[in-house]
C-alpha cells in the first residue's frame, strides 16, 4: 500500500508541474492530478503535442471527459470538423458552432446543426423576438437547444429589469 501512495503521489505531483507548464487552469490541474491513475502527465503532454492544431479546450476537454482514450475522441473530432466544414449545407455556419457540434455531439453532429438552424429560422420569425438582435437568437439556438425560447423569455425580462433601474435606464 504505501508504494502505491508514493507512485500516485509522485504522478499526481508530476501532474501539476504539468499542467502548470501547459498554462491550464487551478481547477483543471487539481481534476487532472485526481485522475492520474488514467492519464499521466506524459500521456497528457503527447496530446498537446500530437494535436497542436487543436485548442487547448479541446484538448484539455478530451483529457477531462475521455481520459481512458482521448486520442480516440480528438481523431475524431477532427474528421466531424473536417467533414462539416467541406458540407455546402454547413458552410455558411460560424467555425465555432461547427466545433460545439463536433465537441458535444459526435455522435449526431448533423442533427445538432440542422436544429440550430431551423431554431433560428423559426425564432427569427416569431414575434415576440424579431426586435432580438440576431447574435442573441444564434446564441439561443446555440446554448439552449433545448428550450431556446427561456433563454430569450430571460434576457428579454433582464434588459426590461435594468431598463427599469433608474443606474441603467439612461
Amino acid at each position: 500500500p504505501q508504494d502505491a501512495i508514493a507512485a500516485y503521489t509522485t504522478r499526481f505531483v508530476y501532474m501539476l508541474r504539468m499542467c502548470k507548464r501547459l498554462e491550464l487552469t487551478p481547477a483543471i490541474a487539481l481534476t487532472l492530478a485526481k485522475r492520474t491513475h488514467a492519464l499521466d502527465g506524459t500521456k497528457l503532454a503527447k496530446l498537446f503535442h500530437n494535436y497542436t492544431d487543436l485548442g487547448k479546450g479541446t484538448i484539455t476537454r478530451a483529457a477531462l471527459s475521455h481520459r481512458y482514450n482521448p486520442e480516440q475522441f480528438l481523431d475524431t473530432y477532427r474528421v466531424i470538423i473536417q467533414r462539416l466544414s467541406a458540407d455546402q449545407h454547413y458552410k455558411h455556419l460560424p467555425f465555432r458552432i461547427i466545433m460545439r457540434a463536433a465537441r458535444d455531439h459526435s455522435r449526431n453532429p448533423q442533427g445538432f446543426l440542422d436544429t440550430y438552424i431551423a431554431t433560428i429560422q423559426r425564432l427569427s420569425a416569431d414575434s415576440r423576438y424579431r426586435s432580438l438582435p440576431a447574435h442573441i437568437i444564434r446564441e439561443a439556438a446555440s446554448t439552449n437547444p433545448k428550450n431556446p425560447e427561456r433563454f430569450l423569455d430571460n434576457y428579454k425580462a433582464t434588459i426590461q429589469r435594468l431598463l427599469m433601474n433608474p443606474r441603467y435606464g439612461d
